[in-house]
């Protein structure tokens, strides 16, 4: 890209800069956090959930291209929803976890695990009964899927060693028996599975023999996906089809581009209290972002970033280069406007967003410094200053964030868009992806103690797999195999 800004330059002996400009402090950008133009989606949202409150659960599709607002708009229905004493749970599935079964699902169940423990100890005790009663002696199956569980129901009998075939409809049961326990009509459940175009084919299955609307009536499972990327061929396309023809009520909202009014609108009520020439600038947004909100705001940042929005203290009020803005080269993407982020890092820290990145969107800091080789305390100081923190952020166990079961204590963080992993995961060569890989989890089968090796086996040994052809050691490649 040419004539483009570094992310961290200033222009402050920029002659064109007014007198305002330079009068004082540079005024701060902050970014509402709320929705533009999803009035009528919510209204969709909360018909969905009205209907399974009454006993008629339904699967809802919510297609929409990266970065039009899925989770934002999905995640608004958490305050109504625990208004009305509903659940609200939710899982991610993840670009570069792809071949862990039940991915997003065991998220969402170690989240309800987490928030039952943390309310009221009656209501605790009163969904333990109604859990043991509904999983028998089959209470395993759930802890090995959400150690979390084991914790709170305490131990569970051993399971009968059956066939693969029989322990995928045992485990379906299971699943389904402790969903009808959770899902009552005095308290329904949401439960939230986003990013399924990247789902293992384990939970397309599981998605078929839920038996929602029929077994699980109080019960609204939300399905979020990339229609770009999901085909007719893919197997969320075969499930859906398979839970239709099962009579399962299936509802689809389309999620659009906002319109260059709503670009308009999210302007004037960040760059406040005026902004100069408003129309001009959201029609040049809107183009560039093509009404996509994430690129939007990212885009925004970014010309906040390089001096080309400025808030001038002398006329009280917003401006912007119009005609460099116009005559330059902007990044046609949010993933390239990203990558110009990291890059603009230290040297230290551009080593380790690409680390992070192969961790998932969501990772510890603990199994960051095993794979990076710097402490605790210096991965958090690297992460949580500077323009890193505007990248990723720490997670807040029990707040609004996913939460994420530490295996090492304090330090959960997560990317803050899909699209941003993707930028910090786009820098690792092609050609070093599998040996790094093969380091990565070479460094964890060495570090873990045994019980956080059984909560990581899929990743660890998909790292492993990623290059077992270079693994040449008779020792190494039995423990693989055993793996």
């Amino acid at each position: 890209m040419n004539n483009l800004p570094d992310f961290d330059s200033h222009h402050a002996q920029d002659a064109k800069m007014s007198v305002g400009e330079k009068s004082g402090a540079r005024q701060p950008l902050t970014i509402p956090p709320r929705l533009y133009g999803r009035d009528r989606e919510m209204v969709v949202l909360l018909e969905s959930f009205e209907r399974i409150s009454s006993g008629r659960g339904e699967v809802l599709l919510v297609p929409g291209a990266s970065g039009i607002g899925k989770t934002a708009l999905v995640q608004e229905l958490q305050r109504p929803i625990r208004e009305r004493n509903g659940l609200f749970i939710r899982g991610k599935f993840d670009q570069y976890q792809q071949n862990i079964p039940y991915f997003a699902f065991r998220q969402a169940l170690a989240e309800l695990c987490r928030e039952l423990q943390s309310g009221d100890a009656h209501q605790l005790a009163r969904f333990k009964a109604d859990i043991h009663e509904a999983v028998g002696n089959l209470g395993q199956v759930l802890v090995d899927l959400v150690p979390e569980w084991g914790d709170c129901l305490g131990p569970q009998p051993p399971l009968e060693i059956i066939s693969p075939q029989e322990a995928r409809h045992r485990f379906a049961g299971v699943f389904r028996n402790f969903l009808h326990a959770i899902c009552r009509p005095e308290h329904p459940l949401v439960l939230f599975l986003d990013d399924w175009q990247w789902a293992d084919a384990a939970s397309c299955d599981l998605l078929q023999q839920m038996q929602v609307g029929t077994t699980l009536r109080n019960l609204l499972v939300i399905v979020s996906y990339r229609d770009n990327e999901v085909n007719p061929g893919h197997p969320l396309m075969a499930a859906v089809d398979k839970v239709r023809n099962d009579a399962v009520p299936v509802a689809t909202l389309q999620i659009e581009n906002i319109t260059i009014q709503d670009v308009q609108a999210f302007l004037q009520d960040t760059l406040q209290p005026d902004l100069a020439e408003v129309e001009g600038l959201a029609t040049m947004i809107h183009k560039q972002s093509r009404g996509n909100p994430f690129f939007a705001r990212s885009l925004l940042g970014y010309l906040y970033k390089t001096d080309w929005i400025w808030f001038d203290s002398e006329l009280n009020c917003w401006q912007w280069r119009q005609d460099e803005i116009r005559e330059s080269n902007l990044p046609d993407d949010v993933v390239e406007l990203f990558v110009l982020k990291i890059r603009r890092l230290d040297d230290a820290r551009q080593k380790l967003f690409p680390l992070a990145a192969c961790l998932g969107n969501r990772f510890d800091l603990a199994t960051l410094s095993i794979i990076s080789g710097r402490t605790i305390e210096e991965c958090q100081a690297l992460l949580g200053t500077g323009e890193a923190i505007t990248l990723v952020r720490p997670i807040k166990v029990g707040g609004d964030d996913f939460p994420v079961k530490d295996l090492h204590g304090p330090g959960a963080w997560m990317f803050v868009h899909d699209r941003v992993q993707q930028a910090a995961h786009s820098l690792i060569d092609p050609g070093e992806l599998p040996g790094l890989r093969l380091r990565i989890g070479r460094l964890l089968l060495a570090s873990l103690t045994p019980e956080q090796l059984a909560e990581k086996l899929f990743e660890v040994v998909g790292d492993l797999n990623a290059r077992s052809h270079f693994v040449e050691d008779a020792d190494e490649q039995i423990k693989l195999l055993e793996l």
